[in-house]
């Protein structure tokens, strides 16, 4: 594709596919206006009389590949995956490259297993927005990357998924989960710096994140770091809800390091957790003054201090 190309295909074609997923979707839940919708019963129902509906459509009119496009995205709501290949396939012969049936061929291909020809069908969607000057804008684009880079991941190619998360990232800096495997490639690729800056920035977004504090642990304890260890060990311990488990492994991880903002914030919540709100001032307090852009400290000690825990 030409950069030309790339340029004209651009937004214009992104707009429609999410205007189409929506409908799909939007069809489906307009069935259940008038009954109850939490019932799983229902739900399948109205899904199922959409397919009816979209199917009858591209026998109304077999040429038409946003027929085909939607019924297939139908199928794949309900796990038909061979089915929605198939049609995903025909709209891809009425209109190479939508960027919609490339992305929802490979979805279906990896719910199958067949992870090399959904890296493939990614992998050309990619390609097609590679000189688009306004890729990073596109959200979709940024899940077509998360999925190559966790497809590279499972097939152990670290190097290749640390490229295809960063270009994630640059869509979407606050995915947590492409933070975890950028964290996990770094991992494998031996570079720990990188690795924690990674996980901690997934940590700062998702406080509880459990698969990064387990990472954490387990990148520690390989590199032989104890006080690291004995926080991320600590971290598990808060997901768990196990605060006064916690505590003391916290605890002796900032008596270690005293100048790690993430330790303090970490012994932050495991007094809050254990109920003591004045001790968590304080090392909520040292978090910030060792990172003021912490945002998690920061907002505790607005909370704490509201709630007249500042005394």
């Amino acid at each position: 594709m030409t950069g030309m190309r790339a340029k004209a295909a651009g937004l214009q074609d992104w707009s429609r596919v999410s205007l189409l997923v929506g409908a799909v979707l939007l069809l489906a839940s307009g069935y259940s206006l008038f009954a109850d919708s939490r019932d799983p019963t229902v739900r399948q129902s109205n899904l199922d009389r959409v397919v009816t509906d979209l199917e009858q459509r591209v026998r109304d009119d077999p040429q038409n590949a946003e027929a085909r496009l939607a019924v297939a995205l139908a199928y794949g709501e309900r796990g038909l995956h061979r089915e929605a290949i198939a049609q995903f396939e025909q709209s891809l012969v009425l209109a190479p490259d939508a960027p919609a049936a490339l992305i929802g061929l490979a979805r279906s291909r990896y719910a199958l297993g067949e992870t090399a020809k959904a890296r493939e069908a990614y992998q050309r969607v990619a390609d097609l927005n590679a000189e688009n000057p306004r890729r990073y804008t596109i959200e979709q684009l940024g899940g077509v990357y998360y999925e190559l880079g966790r497809i590279a991941m499972d097939q152990g190619d670290a190097a290749t998924a640390r490229g295809w998360l960063s270009e994630a990232l640059q869509v979407n800096r606050t995915d947590a989960d492409a933070l975890r495997l950028l964290g996990l490639a770094h991992v494998r690729l031996g570079d720990n710096a990188e690795a924690e800056r990674a996980l901690f920035g997934a940590v700062r977004l998702v406080p509880d994140y459990r698969e990064v504090y387990e990472a954490l642990a387990s990148m520690y304890e390989k590199a032989g770091d104890r006080p690291r260890a004995s926080y991320a060990r600590g971290m598990l311990k808060l997901a768990d809800r196990a605060p006064q488990e916690a505590l003391p492994l916290i605890e002796s991880a900032a008596s270690a390091l005293p100048d790690v903002p993430q330790v303090h914030e970490g012994l932050g919540i495991a007094y809050e957790a254990v109920g003591r709100p004045q001790d968590a001032l304080t090392a909520y307090r040292r978090a910030v003054s060792l990172d003021p852009n912490i945002f998690l400290s920061d907002l505790a000690l607005d909370r704490l201090a509201s709630a007249g825990a500042g005394g």
